[in-house]
């Protein structure tokens, strides 16, 4: 059996499908077991969201056998792009002449009230606003437009190896389009966007439950059905390897690690030393006293060669006691304590309404550093760097880039917590360590990721009266504006919630 499961495209969006394709693959992998089916899996999707599947697929043993990556039918694309088709001047000398009469104002004022917009000047205005966000999100989340060229390579790929099944997690008609002209059986996803026709099973969005529980009815349409099991990431171990030596993270926690702890150990045994080397000295001398003495000098050498014996069996067994706290002194892992000083900040989003203010950020930072000892560690990619280093004013430790996957989750294992705004790193940091998400106006329900071990606060604007099906509308975004939640409401959610005194 030939399964295709077609990937998300942003991240949080793929970590909470994540919890349904786990699912899907082990009750595949139970039946391939059970029954002597063999059951062969691939992937349709991002290069950027690929890594998130690949890491279920790693842990359960198991490898996708073909990868389309949608980056890869670019290169047939046509790059033809559409011109946008400005008003001539005579047509903005008749909405000048029409915006005069009093009739028309009334009726403009009346829809400016309801939400509407019908000229090109607030147009403008909203979409210079939203530049900086629709600049981030197009530059790491391209779109793929694709022509029909790459539609038809890609589709005849497809069809060449028979796929009886494919899961379209992501929304959008053109991923029904490229498995219906396929030719796969059975086909599986959301009705949204006209696409119900093109898919053999469909099963609405529901608004009032979260988007990992909206992908996981998906499996619900299929026969025989598949348990929820959701996806729970193994605990990792910190690669220091892939650090300098003068990284600031290794030096902190790793010097920090081994002062307090080993350098204590290590005097006892060499003073030790140092008492024997008193005691062997002192027998030395009595040898040569005794010497003197012809009467009695054998008898008492003899006894103190047996001293002396013993005391070298007691030198040898410190010796060989010594290197194992210099081994200590050189291992790099810090002990679990000295992580628990330290939390992980989220302090970037795809788009600008998402964000908590900087200036909020440092001074949440500034005060759990004073009051309660607890630094920062400050997470995001390569092009964040630079707003976190202007962010956090030197406070923490900026580890913008500097992270692998793999790091990244033995870090949010080991840290105290993590508190972040509504973006990716807060879908995988539920499952890993206590999270506090800042929720702006998007809707926290459908918004919130798969909670384990009841690992989630959320952080709310003090408005909530607005319905969640019309948070995201312009003239609500003022109402539920982030800014509006201060920093003392996110210093007593985290004291109340962690018992800080």
């Amino acid at each position: 059996m030939n399964i295709l499961v077609v990937g998300n495209r942003l991240l949080g969006d793929a970590l909470d499908a994540l919890h349904a394709i786990h699912s899907l693959v082990v009750h595949y992998e139970h039946l391939r077991k059970t029954s002597g089916i063999p059951v062969r899996y691939s992937f349709l999707g991002y290069r950027y969201s690929y890594f998130v599947h690949e890491m279920v697929m790693n842990e359960l043993g198991l490898k996708f056998d073909h990868v389309y990556y949608l980056e890869n039918y670019l290169k047939v694309a046509s790059t033809s792009k559409k011109t946008s088709k400005t008003p001539s001047k005579t047509q903005n000398k008749k909405w000048l002449y029409l915006q005069q009469s009093n009739a028309l104002t009334r009726f403009v004022q009346k829809c400016k009230a309801v939400g509407f917009t019908l000229f090109s000047n607030n147009k403008e205005k909203i979409a210079q606003k939203d530049k900086k966000s629709k600049d981030y999100v197009s530059k790491h989340y391209p779109r793929v437009n694709l022509s029909w060229k790459a539609l038809k390579s890609l589709i005849g790929e497809l069809r060449a190896n028979r796929y009886d099944l494919a899961v379209i997690m992501p929304g959008g008609i053109i991923f029904a389009i490229v498995t219906f002209l396929a030719r796969i059986k059975v086909r599986v996803g959301h009705r949204s966007d006209g696409r119900s026709i093109l898919l053999t099973k469909s099963i609405p969005i529901y608004k009032t439950s979260a988007n990992f529980q909206n992908w996981a009815n998906i499996l619900n349409l299929l026969t025989p059905q598949p348990p929820f099991k959701p996806y729970i990431p193994k605990q990792r171990r910190f690669m220091w390897e892939e650090f300098a030596c003068d990284h600031p993270l290794k030096r902190a926690l790793c010097g920090n690690s081994i002062d307090p702890m080993l350098h204590s150990d290590t005097p006892s045994a060499l003073d030790q030393q140092s008492s024997l080397h008193s005691d062997m000295s002192s027998a030395f001398d009595q040898q040569s006293s005794l010497r003197s003495d012809m009467s009695s000098a054998f008898d008492q050498q003899s006894s103190l060669r047996s001293d002396m014996s013993s005391a070298s069996d007691q030198q040898s067994s410190l010796r060989s006691d010594t290197p194992s706290a210099l081994d200590q002194q050189s291992s790099t892992p810090p002990a679990n304590q000295h992580w628990k000083r330290y939390y992980a900040v989220g302090s970037q989003a795809s788009e600008s309404w998402r964000m908590w203010s900087g200036t909020h950020f440092y001074q949440l930072a500034a005060y759990l550093e004073q009051h309660h000892q607890l630094h920062a560690l400050w997470l995001g990619i390569d092009a964040e760097y630079e707003s976190v280093e202007k962010l956090r004013r030197g406070l923490g430790i900026n580890l913008c880039g500097n992270l692998t996957w793999h790091n990244l989750l033995a870090l949010l294992n080991e840290v105290r917590f993590l508190i972040t705004n509504d973006t990716g790193v807060a879908h995988i940091g539920t499952l890993l360590c206590q999270t506090f998400i800042i929720f702006g106006p998007s809707n926290p329900i459908m918004a919130s990721p798969y909670v384990h071990n009841n690992q989630l606060t959320k952080i709310l604007p003090a408005n909530c009266s607005i319905p969640f099906e019309r948070r995201k509308e312009k003239r609500y975004r003022k109402a539920l504006n982030i800014q509006q939640i201060s920093p003392k409401a996110v210093i007593t959610a985290i004291e109340r919630k962690l018992n800080l005194h």
